[in-house]
């Protein structure tokens, strides 16, 4: 018989949350958590959210992770060692990971207050962190801590995520007859620009991630198209601005004579953690006290927590067990001893949180 822990996280693998359809788990967890800890507060909102509130003293801390996943459906299996299934790793293992943990803060009277949000649409639109400012709003919230749930092994600390920059390139030509020369043709354009930007990137900037994820074109068979649109999906480091890579984008694209358009539909701020707040050491000495040595991550990837911090200037890390290069996979899945260690740290970090807050009488609470 599985304990109830894993179990847990079984019930969530089970239920299919691709992005934009989490109520039938935001349900379930409400039901959950509202059985198992009786939060002061607990709520869906507007966004389709999940939050819970356990009042206290302050500064409280924020665990938060989401909800959804990536399409596509993976038969649920399990076995002593590992739970296999779509969200196994992310990052419903986060989320039961996050809950487990505040059933053992309950069982031994933890005082401090503590926020637990479950997010919507992480993987598409970040809807969910977004909102979660009017949410929290509405509440009177003001967290000081965050931990945002992600994948990274029961040892790992996440401490960067990349910038983001999401645009739309357009070249537009006229249609003609496809046995006509074209030297407008918009898809060789969009091919040529291709090329060149990823040689200049490349070339300019170290550690940059650049990738074409569509291109569409109003083309038909035997018909030369008209226009061709491109959507990049561009990764940067916190030592380059998003000012500078649109810069570069631009100028090649002033280098052409077609038609054309450039529309930037988003761009994210890079994170970085400040390794020298109470939260930050907490962790550490939480993942040393099971006998290894913390390992540093930084992704390539972007998440809530480059949101977040633009509403609120505070400590945060990301931490979650699971294996970060399983997700959004067909191999994706967890395994139950990390699982079961991360409890155990997350747990004994906002122990050992709450002593160092106890000790610094002097801490300041930012505004």
């Amino acid at each position: 018989m599985l304990p109830e822990s894993v179990n847990f996280l079984k019930n969530l693998v089970n239920i299919y949350s691709p992005s934009g359809k989490e109520s039938k788990i935001a349900s379930f967890i409400k039901k959950y958590v509202e059985e198992k800890l009786h939060p002061d507060t607990s709520l869906i909102d507007k966004a389709g959210n999940y939050v819970a509130v356990f009042e206290g003293y302050e500064p409280s801390i924020m665990l938060s992770s989401h909800m959804d996943t990536v399409k596509g459906q993976i038969k649920v299996k399990e076995n002593e060692l590992e739970i296999i299934g779509r969200g196994a790793c992310d990052a419903k293992s986060s989320i039961a990971c996050f809950i487990q943990a505040l059933i053992k803060l309950k069982e031994l009277n933890f005082r401090r207050k503590l926020i637990f949000v479950a997010t919507v649409e992480e993987e598409t639109t970040c809807k969910g962190i977004k909102y979660i400012k009017e949410t929290f709003k509405e509440l009177g919230l003001k967290p000081y801590f965050a931990v945002f749930g992600e994948p990274g092994g029961f040892d790992g600390i996440t401490i960067a995520y990349n910038g983001r920059i999401q645009a739309d390139v357009a070249f537009l030509s006229s249609s003609m007859h496809a046995a006509s020369k074209n030297f407008k043709n918009p898809v060789i354009k969009m091919s040529d620009l291709i090329i060149k930007l990823n040689k200049e990137f490349d070339e300019k900037f170290k550690g940059i991630t650049f990738n074409p994820t569509i291109i569409r074109s109003n083309g038909q068979f035997n018909v030369i198209p008209s226009k061709c649109v491109a959507y990049f999906d561009i990764r940067y480091p916190k030592n380059y601005s998003a000012d500078e890579i649109i810069e570069t984008i631009v100028d090649l694209l002033y280098q052409e004579d077609s038609n054309l358009g450039l529309l930037v539909e988003d761009f994210i701020e890079p994170y970085e953690a400040n390794k020298k707040s109470i939260l930050f050491r907490s962790f550490v000495r939480s993942i040393l006290k099971t006998g290894f040595k913390p390992r540093l991550i930084r992704k390539n990837g972007t998440g809530e927590v480059n949101i977040f911090k633009n509403f609120f200037n505070i400590p945060m890390i990301i931490y979650g067990p699971g294996n970060p290069y399983l997700s959004h996979t067909n191999s994706e899945r967890i395994k139950i001893e990390d699982y079961i260690k991360s409890i155990s740290v997350v747990k004994n970090a906002l122990i050992e949180m709450d002593k160092l807050l106890n000790r610094a009488n002097s801490y300041v609470l930012i505004d």
